[in-house]
């Protein structure tokens, strides 16, 4: 992993384009088991699964060789055309969010390169 002291400029590339090896239908399953304590131990991607509204999928990613769905947070808006995006719950966002794309001190590989423009990667 790469090590780095950088932070985030909140672009929100992230956020409209969050690209999942899960679809819709594995998602709901595996938070639906995480609320009635019949899943197993689940990562928060699971638990963020209402926050999400599919734009794209499947598809299936050449340089990963993984079949990918492509969701948009239903937290980021634009207030206007003039306006930059925004998380309308970034003092309370979910660990995931906060620490993308972080794990630990560190950021983990290849997790940046798929944001194109990504202000905090640039």
């Amino acid at each position: 992993m790469t090590e780095t002291k950088e932070e985030c400029k909140r672009c929100g590339k992230c956020c409209a384009n969050l690209w999942l090896a899960l679809s819709p239908a594995d998602l709901q399953t595996k938070y639906t088991n995480w609320l009635s304590g019949n899943g197993e131990r689940t990562a928060d991607i699971h638990l963020i699964y209402p926050m999400l509204k599919l734009v794209e999928g499947p598809t299936f990613d050449e340089k990963t060789k993984v079949k990918r769905w492509i969701y948009r947070c239903t937290h980021l808006r634009q207030k206007s055309l003039l306006d930059p995006t925004v998380c309308t719950i970034y003092a309370h966002r979910p660990d995931m969010c906060r620490n993308f794309p972080h794990y630990g001190d560190k950021i983990v590989p290849g997790s940046l390169e798929i944001y194109e423009g990504c202000a905090f990667g640039g």
